[in-house]
């Protein structure tokens, strides 16, 4: 029997109080209950900002509301700056922040092509940069170089990162087997969205020696790669082999271990412990569709008492890959009902070709881009490290005529659906102006640490001194309008604020030829805004 008592309530207390500080500070950086609760790690973002329309001509749109890729973002931001040069012995390298593992500034330094047991032998046997401890990379963290939004990777570290004699043309290898033909290795294809194939180990590719990183603990490293899986090695004719000393993946076995368990069941949805990712139960919920009817039903589905289910990303679709296996290429303690031995679609356009996105094919863990009008599998998943950037929900009303001296009143509601607290201090915007600037116009400004309004002065540059609460006696005037903060208002819900200002323009604000814009914006206290959004308009008459 447990006894209760004082120190009982103490203990409690004090566990109560952690919790609600862990919770606070997850708010504050963006991170997701799901993510923290699970004591794994979070998966980094992929570096697509970009959308693109899901039907042809596939034209690049305005991310909001689609979820893809570009829309959600999910993962930790990569750090500024993601690479960064070795000094002294370590002049020829360079350090990935977002990983830790440091590479070869020469994306050739072989010299040239070789087979897999020739670039295992090289890389084990480098000395570079004052190290001797280097590898050849597994195929997680080979993948982690890709940038999803570059058209060309090779380019895109040439020419902006450091690096040099990066090849375009061709792939490189991993450490790591393919686990339906264990004759055969995996390699990334550096062109375009950087694809994960596998080849006959007899064959050539390039190599790209790696060293550091982390393996089990976040060390230097914003995130914490997992490991791959693959726990056996094997010789170019596919045999098994003792792993000791070969440099192989299943030698190695670099990257964060999985948990035990890897998955938890609740209901029809399932929490993958390693990433905090909950995935429906029911890898085919939707049967094949197109991409963009993909998007549009993970976006709609309402399961487990939530609706923040998106399309995965590609980071977060192979997270769940397990490398040891094949036909599904899951882990062998996964839970889940009707997965198909098919190809399954990201959110992650192609960017060098945005009539393509990414796939996996779920038979064997091989990535590559398809035909967005092609049908493939959908397994919507929620949760993760996802900082969801605020929006504008609505302005009531949005389109209004008045004369000098007239108040009238606008209700716009801001949502954040990572929580109310999660708006930025002074953070929501209000701006009725003719230019769209703040010059001359009435720019108002609401903070929900203080729960106060303020009013921005004629050239837009700062704020003016006073502040009133909504619903309290009191102006806030500058040559344009007054602010009416008794006739104004403020409600909040769990995700959203609710503003009402009541505003009378002034002389100086007429403009019978045209009518005001009314503009709205939002941001959170990690940066991320909704951006400027043209909600309404309002003619002021003399």
């Amino acid at each position: 029997m447990m006894r209760t008592g004082k120190k009982s309530s103490k203990v409690a207390s004090l566990l109560f109080c952690c919790t609600v500080a862990l919770l606070l500070f997850m708010a504050v950086l963006g991170l997701s209950k799901e993510a923290a609760a699970s004591g794994g790690i979070d998966l980094p973002q992929t570096g697509q900002t970009t959308c693109y329309r899901g039907v042809s001509p596939w034209d690049a749109i305005s991310c909001a509301g689609t979820g893809q890729d570009g829309d959600l973002q999910a993962g930790v931001p990569w750090p500024e700056p993601r690479f960064v040069s070795g000094t002294g012995t370590e002049a020829e390298c360079i350090i990935d922040n977002l990983t830790g593992l440091m590479w070869p500034k020469n994306g050739n330094l072989a010299g040239g092509t070789k087979t897999w047991q020739q670039a295992l032998s090289y890389s084990n046997g480098l000395n570079l940069c004052g190290h001797k401890d280097w590898r050849l990379p597994n195929i997680v963290e080979l993948r982690s170089l890709v940038n999803a939004g570059e058209p060309n990777n090779a380019n895109w570290w040439v020419n902006t990162e450091g690096f040099n004699n990066v090849q375009s043309e061709g792939g490189y290898w991993s450490s790591s087997t393919s686990a339906d033909s264990t004759d055969y290795a995996w390699y990334l294809n550096m062109m375009g969205n950087g694809s994960v194939e596998s080849g006959d180990k007899s064959v050539s590719n390039y190599v790209w020696p790696v060293r550091g990183g982390q393996s089990g603990s976040l060390g230097t490293s914003t995130v914490d790669l997992p490991r791959t899986g693959q726990t056996a090695c094997y010789n170019t004719d596919g045999n098994v082999i003792a792993c000791a000393g070969t440099g192989q993946d299943g030698d190695l076995r670099m990257g964060a271990a999985w948990p035990g368990p890897r998955f938890s069941v609740s209901g029809d949805c399932v929490t993958d412990n390693l990433t905090g990712l909950i995935w429906t139960k029911d890898a085919n919920r939707f049967g094949a569709q197109t991409w963009q009817s993909a998007l549009n039903s993970a976006n709609g589905l309402s399961l487990c008492g939530v609706t923040d289910w998106r399309l995965p990303n590609v980071n977060e679709l192979r997270s769940v890959v397990d490398y040891s296996n094949y036909g599904p290429a899951l882990p062998d303690s996964q839970p889940f009902i009707n997965v198909q031995s098919g190809n399954y679609w990201s959110s992650s356009s192609s960017a060098g070709s945005p009539d393509g996105a990414s796939y996996l094919d779920m038979s064997t863990g091989h990535m590559f881009a398809y035909f967005k009008e092609s049908s493939l599998y959908v397994w919507p998943v929620r949760g993760g490290y996802v900082n969801y950037k605020p929006t504008i929900v609505s302005l009531t009303p949005s389109s209004a005529t008045s004369e000098v001296g007239q108040g009238k009143s606008f209700t716009a509601i801001y949502r954040d659906v990572d929580g109310y607290a999660d708006f930025k201090d002074f953070g929501i915007d209000f701006l009725v102006s003719t230019t769209g600037t703040g010059v001359n116009a009435i720019w108002v400004k609401y903070d929900p640490a203080t729960n106060k309004l303020a009013l921005y002065n004629n050239s837009g540059t700062a704020l003016l001194v006073g502040r009133c609460r909504p619903g309290s006696a009191g102006t806030l005037q500058n040559s344009q309008g007054t602010i009416n903060c008794g006739l104004s208002d403020l409600t909040r819900t769990a995700t959203d604020y609710k503003v009402k200002l009541r505003i009378t323009p002034k002389a100086a604000f007429t403009d019978p030829s045209a009518a005001k814009k009314i503009k709205l914006r939002a941001i959170d206290k990690s940066g991320a805004t909704s951006g400027w959004k043209v909600k309404g308009s309002w003619m002021i008459n003399p």
